[in-house]
């Protein structure tokens, strides 16, 4: 069966600016002591998931078909494929931002408790307001240092932080 786009939902949440994510994405780096470079994203998720009240599961790739990996903010887990959680061990930037975007989700959605509301694509929802976009949002944050982005160039942004082309742009632009 087709689905009309208009029928799809999106999530829409308590707005949260670039400003103010950037603000919790620093904190969080500045409180778990992380600094300038490249976070390790795999060691952080299994090293500070009791202290933030988290926890994280990694499956068979098999579990989360057409996923890389999910979040259930009820539970305050993350689900992670096996492969996406290998290759993010090894460097693939699309891997690492998928776990720092569904960490997002938990800081962002789950710990501090917004109002979630489902509507239609016909409802207008500014970007501040959608649950992915924040969660995005929010990754590159966490993972590039804008304030010692603003001095490099995309190139090194990208070696140094381990983020994609497109990732070093945006933080590069939002300095």
């Amino acid at each position: 069966m087709e689905r009309n786009s208009a029928m799809e939902s999106k999530i829409k949440v308590k707005p949260l600016s670039r400003a103010r994510i950037r603000k919790i994405a620093k904190d969080l780096r500045r409180d778990f002591c992380l600094t300038n470079g490249r976070i390790d994203i795999i060691k952080f998720i299994e090293g500070v998931s009791s202290i933030l009240g988290m926890d994280y599961e990694y499956v068979e790739d098999s579990q989360l078909p057409n996923k890389y990996a999910e979040t259930d903010p009820l539970r305050k887990i993350i689900i992670i494929k096996e492969s996406v959680c290998i290759r993010a061990a090894n460097g693939s930037v699309r891997d690492r931002f998928t776990l720092a975007h569904e960490l997002g989700h938990i800081v962002l959605h789950s710990l501090n408790n917004p109002e979630v509301k489902f509507c239609r694509f016909d409802e207008v929802i500014k970007p501040y307001e959608d649950i992915e976009w924040q969660a995005n949002t929010f990754a590159a944050e966490f993972l590039v240092d804008v304030e010692e982005a603003k001095n490099l160039t995309l190139e090194e942004i990208v070696e140094k932080y381990g983020v994609s082309q497109t990732v070093a742009a945006i933080q590069k632009k939002n300095c």
